[in-house]
């Protein structure tokens, strides 16, 4: 009888291990949490893609070529002006770049700082605007409804639309506006592996159709573009930050990956980056100036490089054979040290490259 009931419990406990797991607001991050993440180079060799309903995820392999560190801070943290405007509809704060804010900018930004500020409640997590700190004075960038990042209680298979709208009227400065519509769902669950550990996880597919657009004339600013991007979430129990998260935008050959993690010393090496004929970077990594050779390539495209963010920092039109090779001095774009993603489009096929800056 003995032997039975050990048995029973044993298998209980393997079920409990692998049962799905339901992701609620108590498990999102609260005031003075701060995270730290990793951002993966290596993510050609994985399937982000594959899901289903007790599922195994392996990324262990991962490699880092970048750390990330973000705080949460309380809303009254604020500038007056702002924190009056989100005093009843925010409750957590995040520091932002305004690149973040609109990822494809190019020109001179006017020196600010911005925050995203989120609304977590039993009900959902939603990113409800932004907050702009610009000579001395508070200016909120509100949607007018707010972007649902995920609904509580999480559970496998749940679906749901959301649409989030900004347009916001920055006095001498400028007009910034967003229309988002996200289509998100909650397609698998199981176990996931990466560098960092071994969790119980479900897994989050977010589908986002956005056009952003900016102007500012005072600093020569004004564009308008179309995005259309895929979100992969990892949720585990009281992580807050995804566990795993994968950013495929359309343009952007590659995966932008980031997982968290401990604090590591980031040791990647030349003979770690991938080496291609057809387009030669060197050195990679660079501590700033950057070769790029164009072999057995049409010499006439659109030469990109990205951050992580999916924000363009650097773009230029090939329009012969003599600019064939390509030197850019990437300190001088503002480039601090991480991982970039290099696209080069000649007749309707586009060539990829990572880039890590030391």
């Amino acid at each position: 009888m003995k032997k039975v009931l050990v048995l029973l419990l044993f298998l209980l406990g393997i079920e409990a291990t692998y049962a799905q797991i339901t992701i609620v607001s108590s498990d999102m991050h609260v005031v003075n949490d701060t995270v730290r993440t990793s951002v993966a180079y290596n993510t050609d060799m994985f399937d982000f893609t594959a899901t289903g309903a007790d599922f195994t995820w392996n990324f262990g392999s991962l490699i880092p070529a970048a750390q990330l560190v973000d705080t949460f801070y309380a809303v009254n943290t604020l500038p007056l002006t702002i924190y009056l405007f989100y005093m009843t509809s925010a409750n957590l704060v995040k520091p932002f770049q305004i690149t973040d804010l609109l990822p494809n900018t190019i020109g001179e930004i006017p020196d600010i700082k911005i925050y995203q500020l989120f609304n977590n409640t039993s009900n959902s997590f939603k990113d409800v605007g932004y907050g702009i700190e610009l000579d001395g004075l508070g200016i909120p960038l509100k949607y007018s409804q707010a972007d649902e990042i995920y609904r509580f209680p999480m559970t496998y298979a749940q679906a749901f639309n959301s649409n989030a709208f900004l347009d916001t009227n920055i006095p001498s400065v400028g007009t910034i506006y967003i229309d988002r519509q996200r289509q998100s769902e909650v397609d698998g669950w199981g176990s996931i592996t990466t560098p960092y550990g071994t969790f119980e996880a479900l897994r989050y597919r977010s589908v986002v159709y956005e056009t952003d657009s900016i102007d500012l004339p005072s600093y020569e600013i004004s564009q308008r573009f179309e995005r259309n991007y895929t979100e992969y979430h990892w949720l585990t129990k009281e992580s807050g930050t995804p566990i795993l998260k994968v950013h495929i935008e359309e343009g952007i050959e590659m995966p932008i990956v980031t997982y968290v993690d401990s604090a590591r010393v980031i040791t990647i090496g030349t003979d770690e980056i991938e080496q291609r004929k057809d387009l030669v970077i060197y050195p990679n990594p660079t501590t700033g100036i950057l070769n790029i050779q164009l072999n057995e390539i049409d010499s006439q495209g659109d030469l990109s490089i990205y951050d992580i963010t999916g924000r363009i920092v650097y773009q230029k039109q090939i329009l012969n054979s003599t600019d064939s090779t390509v030197q850019i001095d990437l300190k001088s774009l503002g480039m601090s040290s991480g991982i970039f993603f290099l696209n080069y489009i000649s007749e309707n096929k586009i060539y990829g490259a990572k880039i890590v800056v030391q």
